[in-house]
């Protein structure tokens, strides 16, 4: 009964690793595909010119990629 006991207390902290592992990864993958989309609106913005619009989707960019950095080193 002990060992039954073990190994689903094992399987069970080996799962939240494995989902923490993969939280982190899908975290880091988000935040590269954040700067290259910042990199692409800063690249829009000096071709065509500041809009509400473009500010707006770059301010919103930013924040999202700054609580996601915030998220990965905690």
């Amino acid at each position: 009964m002990a060992a039954t006991e073990f190994e689903r207390a094992f399987h069970l902290q080996l799962r939240g690793k494995v989902g923490a592992e993969n939280r982190h990864a899908a975290l880091l993958q988000r935040a590269d595909e954040l700067d290259q989309q910042i990199k692409n609106l800063i690249e829009g913005i000096a071709t065509v010119g500041i809009s509400a619009s473009l500010a707006e989707r770059l301010k919103r960019a930013e924040r999202e990629r700054d609580s996601i950095a915030r998220q990965i080193h905690e």
